[in-house]
């Protein structure tokens, strides 16, 4: 198994503030064809999005990806606002790691938590295609 190398990174597609973030810049550059949510982007262009802003693969922090939704959206971001370690499907590596039908793995924690080594509150979330 092998862990992203430390690199900084931009919001993924998949964190449930990026819709937000994106529809508040795309629409004030774009003013004459605002949208309401990031399905109304022409498909070609959010699947370039999808892919480039995907932030899969094994890794402790950063921006976390997932095969459905961030489960986050449905709780308070400064509950769980910091990805410990994310464990991706892996195969064909000599490593054989499956969550379901090719998921994915997460684990966060609140970063005022983490600061102080509190580990008895931590989200755990699977999800796969």
């Amino acid at each position: 198994m092998k862990f992203k190398d430390p690199v900084e990174e931009g919001i993924s597609i998949d964190d449930y503030d990026f819709e937000k973030l994106f529809l508040e810049e795309y629409n004030k550059v774009f003013t004459e064809n605002k949208i309401d949510n990031i399905y109304d982007l022409d498909e070609e262009i959010y699947n370039k999005f999808a892919e480039e802003y995907a932030n899969d693969g094994h890794k402790i922090g950063g921006y976390s990806y997932f095969t459905q939704e961030d489960p986050r959206k449905y709780d308070s971001r400064e509950n769980f606002d910091t990805i410990l370690l994310q464990i991706d499907s892996e195969f064909g590596t000599g490593v054989e790691i499956i969550w379901g039908d090719s998921g994915i793995c997460n684990f966060f924690i609140n970063s005022e938590d983490l600061k102080n080594c509190d580990f008895s509150r931590v989200l755990y979330n699977w999800d796969c295609c």
